[in-house]
């Protein structure tokens, strides 16, 4: 058996899914289970910093009087951003809060998309249940097709 943080079993994930050419998000789940059930690879989520940073967050949107909040984001040609935070009940004043939440929306599409701003591209929604302590990500890949069409002229 071999130990892993969540960190580094993220990273073998990510690396082996870039190796065999294939979008982590269409593997992730029996590739976990091979990687944990048949080599025996056990996780340590102890300690992991998303969580601790996670509960200064709620935390801090608690003392902000804050329930919810709906992050929404777009990514192509290489390039993406956040386009709105909101809260609910609406919230005001607080840039160092907004600039955290920001950082936070990054951070989780880099760990669970990574490359979500290239070429087409990304879009979606990532909403923070203060109450419940929980976040939910909402995402769509976007993908150009072309269609071909033979016609008698």
């Amino acid at each position: 058996m071999v130990t892993m943080t969540a960190d580094a079993f993220d990273l073998l994930q990510r690396s082996i899914a870039d190796q065999i050419g294939m979008p982590l998000a269409m593997i992730e789940d029996p590739l976990t289970r091979f990687l944990q059930e048949q080599l025996g690879i056990v996780v340590d989520y102890e300690g992991r910093e998303e969580d601790e940073e996670e509960g200064s967050l709620y935390d801090r949107l608690v003392r902000a009087g804050v329930a919810y909040v709906t992050i929404t984001y777009h990514g192509s040609g290489d390039e993406g951003w956040i386009e709105d935070v909101s809260f609910d009940p609406s919230h005001s004043g607080d840039e160092d809060l907004e600039t955290l939440l920001n950082d936070h929306a990054y951070a989780i599409l880099e760990r669970r998309y990574p490359g979500w701003e290239i070429n087409e591209g990304s879009e979606g929604t990532i909403t923070i249940d203060v109450v419940n302590q929980s976040t939910n990500l909402h995402h769509g890949t976007i993908i150009e097709t072309t269609e071909y069409e033979d016609v008698e002229v």
